[in-house]
């Protein structure tokens, strides 16, 4: 659970809270076992809340220096 990563993924996919390998492991289990999530769903909610637009306008932006 790194920066932006949390609200990125949502309830679209799972997040490891804590750097430890019983927690990782479990967290894999239980993804592998879920059924339920395909990535369609994390893919329409990064094209929603992150539009290729305004990810490119604020790439440039920090190429630029002006952000």
């Amino acid at each position: 659970a790194v920066a932006a990563i949390p609200f990125i993924i949502g309830d679209t996919g799972y997040v490891l809270p804590h750097k430890k390998v019983e927690d990782r492991h479990r967290l894999l289990e239980t993804a592998m076992a879920d059924t339920t999530l395909t990535g369609e769903e994390a893919r329409a909610r990064v094209a929603s809340n992150f539009p290729l637009e305004l990810r490119r306008d604020r790439l440039r932006a920090l190429i630029e220096g002006s952000l």
